[in-house]
Order: C-alpha cells, then sequence, then structure tokens
C-alpha cells in the first residue's frame, strides 16, 4: 500500500495523455457537430464520467497535499501508578493446607499471583478489515504491554507484628515474580497482625509523581494481637488519595500448623479500612476467585489511570484509495452505459 499514490498519480498522468490524444483526434476526424450530437445523444454517461473525471482530480490533489487528522484516544500512564501489594505473613496465614494445598492460605495468594505474572499477554489490537487493510501501509502498532499487571508499578510489602518493604514499585514481572516466591510464614521476628505498620509502610513507597495509588491489602484478619491504623495514618491516605482495597483470605475456622491454636478469618477490621479509605472489602475462599478479583483491580487502575492522547493519522493512502475506486466506477459506466466516446471530448 505504500506504493499506492504514486501508482494513482502514474495512473492520472496516462489519463490526461489519452484525454490529450482523443480530443486531438476527435478535432481531426469528427467535426464539430458529431462532437455535440454525441454529448446530446448520451448526456447521462457523458455527465458521470465528467464528473468522475472531476472528482479523480481532485482526490489526486489532496492526496499530493499529505492531508492528516487529529486522533484523540484515551491511552494509560502507567507510569504514574503505584500499586503496594501488603501481604500478612503472620503463621496464621499457614492454616487450612488441606484446603488452600501448600503453604495454606499464604500459598493460595502466591499462586494467584504467579498466575499474573506468568499469564501469556493477549493481543489488543483491533481485528477489523479496516484495521487491517490501515496496517498495510503504516508501520505496525506496538503491542501493549499493559495487561492487568503487565506494565504496572508494583510494589511489595510483607507484615506481621511490623512491616517490611520488601521491593519499591517497579514495572519488572522477573523481579516481581521472584520477590513474590520468597514470601514466607517463616523466620517472622514478631507475630500478630499489625495493619497499622503495613499501611505506613505502604506510604513510604509513593511518590510525588503518582497520580493513582492503590494498596492491595491481603490478610486473613486475624483479630488477636492485630493493630488497628491510627487516625494520622487514616488522615495521611486521605491526603494523599490511597485508596486501600482490602482481600480477606481464608475459608473457614483452622488450627495454625504445628500448634493447637486456632484461627478464624475475619473482616472487622479490613472492612472498617475499606470503608474508611474510600476501597472496598473482599473475601476469598477459592484461588480463581482471588485471580479474578485480582485482575479487576489492575484493569480498574489502568482505566483510572488513562488521559487524552492526541495522534495524527495520515490520510494520503485513504485519498489515493478513493481515487483508484473512483477510476474504476468510471470504467464500468463507460463499459455499461451506451455510447463509445461520450466523456473523452
Amino acid at each position: 500500500m505504500q506504493y499506492l499514490v504514486p501508482l494513482v498519480l502514474g495512473i492520472l498522468a496516462c489519463r490526461l495523455l489519452l484525454w490529450h490524444r482523443n480530443r486531438k483526434a476527435c478535432a481531426r476526424y469528427m467535426p464539430q457537430s458529431r462532437r455535440i450530437f454525441e454529448r446530446v445523444s448520451h448526456p447521462l454517461q457523458w455527465m458521470l464520467t465528467a464528473l468522475c473525471d472531476a472528482v479523480f482530480v481532485a482526490l489526486c490533489v489532496l492526496a499530493l497535499a499529505h492531508p492528516v487528522r487529529t486522533v484523540v484516544a484515551a491511552e494509560p500512564v502507567l507510569e504514574q501508578t503505584a500499586t503496594i501489594v501488603a501481604i500478612d505473613v503472620s503463621r496464621s496465614m499457614s492454616s487450612e493446607e488441606g484446603y488452600f494445598g501448600d503453604e495454606g492460605r499464604l500459598g493460595a495468594v502466591k499462586r494467584a499471583f504467579r498466575e499474573l505474572l506468568t499469564a501469556p499477554e493477549p493481543s489488543l489490537e483491533q481485528k477489523g478489515f479496516l484495521n487491517r487493510l490501515q496496517n498495510l501501509w503504516t508501520q505496525p502498532r506496538e503491542s501493549q504491554k499493559a495487561f492487568l499487571i503487565q506494565g504496572h508499578r508494583v510494589g511489595l510489602v510483607t507484615f506481621a507484628g511490623e512491616a517490611f518493604g520488601q521491593m519499591p514499585p517497579i514495572d519488572k514481572n522477573g523481579i516481581l515474580l521472584s520477590a513474590f516466591r520468597q514470601i514466607s510464614t517463616k523466620y517472622v521476628p514478631m507475630q500478630g497482625t499489625n495493619f497499622e505498620a503495613a499501611l505506613r509502610e505502604s506510604l513510604s513507597f509513593f511518590s510525588e509523581k503518582d497520580t493513582v495509588r492503590t494498596v492491595i491489602l491481603l490478610s486473613d484478619g486475624e483479630k488477636e494481637e492485630s493493630i488497628e491504623p491510627s487516625h494520622e495514618t487514616f488522615r495521611e491516605l486521605a491526603e494523599k488519595h490511597v485508596r486501600v482495597l482490602p482481600i480477606v483470605v481464608g475459608h473457614e475456622r483452622a488450627l495454625i500448623p504445628g500448634t493447637d491454636i486456632e484461627t478464624e478469618p475475619s473482616e472487622e477490621i479490613p472492612n472498617d479500612i475499606a470503608t474508611r479509605t474510600g476501597g472496598a472489602l473482599f473475601r476469598f475462599s477459592e484461588r480463581e476467585k482471588l485471580y479474578g478479583k485480582l485482575s479487576e483491580i489492575f484493569a480498574d487502575v489502568r482505566k483510572e489511570s488513562e488521559r487524552p492522547v492526541a495522534s495524527q493519522e495520515n490520510l494520503q493512502p485513504w485519498c489515493a484509495l478513493a481515487a483508484l475506486i473512483v477510476l474504476g466506477i468510471r470504467s464500468a459506466i463507460q463499459y455499461f452505459l451506451p455510447g463509445t466516446r461520450a466523456g473523452h471530448a
């Protein structure tokens, strides 16, 4: 298609040359009265072919002018987003291995994030006929890397009795995957569920350039030895426009492995955090549901980060294509309608 414009211009030059030769031949061998009779006897064909000639020339001139149009589309600016994943690594998160598998509740969380980070990236390009036709002469668009968690800046915080910043917000999936694999409930120096420390540590990862700030708080919500966020923390979250989305992990009351202590998932504190930060509480008991919820969260972050971006679309190939279509219509008119010389004089 990149040779379409030169082709149309070549056809235009040939058409003008043929018109000039026909005009000279008619002037030499056909009387003026005969030429007038041809036009009068077949007025429809003469008018249609003349109109097609005019439109064909106009489209060729327009193609030479290199017309463009401005297209404004909403595109995500994921460089200005930050999503902190705060994961509870207290010993209660190792419960329910019989239901969730290895590592219990924490293992289900890790497997859901591993699926997000390793899922094949689907193509987001449109597959319509016009888009495929346009891609024949335009440089192929770069495949969009930001789908679900791909392209998002994601940070990692782990917490129990205290919080630890494991990874600042980055968009490197391989590094994130390695960090998630290393999370464990073992070797935790202080037990408990310190929501205050988790949110404080998450706040320290946000920068001034971040316009969409989100904290995904994953915990079983165990109330024993829990520390609720302070009023100062809630105030700072509101000032920085941070939305906290608590996800309660757990299916039922169960024993902590290696102990006779029972733990039960609780929504009380996570629900209060969600209410006071403009977030939404979600509780899952199946890994597939957690994967789906995390996908929705990252899709919402992508949508919130969208900004209008203007781009220039080259219309020259479209003008050349239209000129070829008009030329084909003109040839069809001469072939199917009566008269052989109408439109040449």
